[in-house]
């Protein structure tokens, strides 16, 4: 799943893999540090897809989104009117529009597990461990 979402990420590297990488940068292989982690990032997954397949497979059931999921008040009101509460997982991206209340979400959504980024107000993220 390749798209233009990033979310920043912080590794710690040794001293001697640095100087491998700044040395392979030095001479062109990569154009700086970043570009030489995504590749590396990029071909282990791509290398992965064997496994990573039936992994996404068996987590699609009907609770599943593939994508993009937007969680709106709205919805979320529908939700609550038809006395319905939901398990949500994304292998993607989640957004909680920001003047989603805690207590509606509380009552709608048992639960939330995210595979990829998950844009929400800083309570709902406490709330449901995001």
């Amino acid at each position: 799943m390749r798209d233009t979402q990033t979310e920043k990420l912080t590794f710690n590297f040794t001293s001697a893999d640095l100087a491998a990488i700044d040395l392979l940068v030095a001479n062109g292989f990569y154009r700086n540090r970043t570009d030489f982690v995504l590749q590396a990032v990029h071909s282990k997954l791509d290398a992965s897809q064997d496994y990573l397949t039936p992994l996404l497979a068996k987590e699609q059931t009907d609770d599943f989104t593939l994508g993009l999921m937007v969680l709106t008040t709205k919805t979320l009101q529908a939700l609550h009117a038809a006395n319905k509460v939901q398990t949500i997982k994304v292998y993607g991206m989640l957004i909680i529009e920001q003047d989603v209340p805690l207590d509606l979400l509380q009552a709608t959504v048992a639960t939330i597990k995210v595979y990829g980024v998950c844009s929400a107000s800083r309570p709902i993220k406490a709330a449901y461990g995001l």
